[in-house]
């Protein structure tokens, strides 16, 4: 009975930690698909905590630079971007804090420049995210 439980137990934290890992792991791959040592991204700095800590601590061990910017203005993407820049980031909803960027206006920066953005839409569906 001991081991029924033990392996019921493993498999709950297993299936809770598989649940929390795709949406970091999906940005991840998108970063390293699209940017290499000496590129940079633009993000947003309204982050959840693991994506920020991807984005500040992580990348740049590989050489990924991270600009942090007040998604608040979406002119400060623009701003931020340099020849270096690979891809802009934003979350539908930022996290913690529920706060919106417009991902409109940020987008058309993003086209203007050629350049890909990256949304994390966990806090949304396409439903609620699309342009009504």
């Amino acid at each position: 009975m001991q081991y029924w439980k033990s392996a019921l137990h493993n498999w709950k934290a297993a299936l809770l930690q598989s649940l929390c890992r795709p949406a970091t792991s999906a940005i991840f791959y998108a970063i390293i698909t699209l940017a290499e040592a000496g590129d940079e991204i633009v993000s947003a700095n309204n982050l959840y905590g693991g994506t920020y800590t991807q984005f500040d601590a992580i990348l740049p061990k590989l050489g990924i630079n991270t600009i942090f910017v007040d998604p608040h203005d979406p002119k400060n993407f623009e701003k931020a971007i340099t020849e270096k820049t690979h891809a802009l980031f934003i979350e539908t909803i930022g996290n913690p804090v529920l706060d919106f960027t417009d991902i409109k206006e940020v987008a058309d920066i993003a086209h203007k420049h050629g350049i890909p953005l990256i949304v994390d839409a966990t806090f949304t569906t396409p439903l609620f995210a699309a342009d009504h």
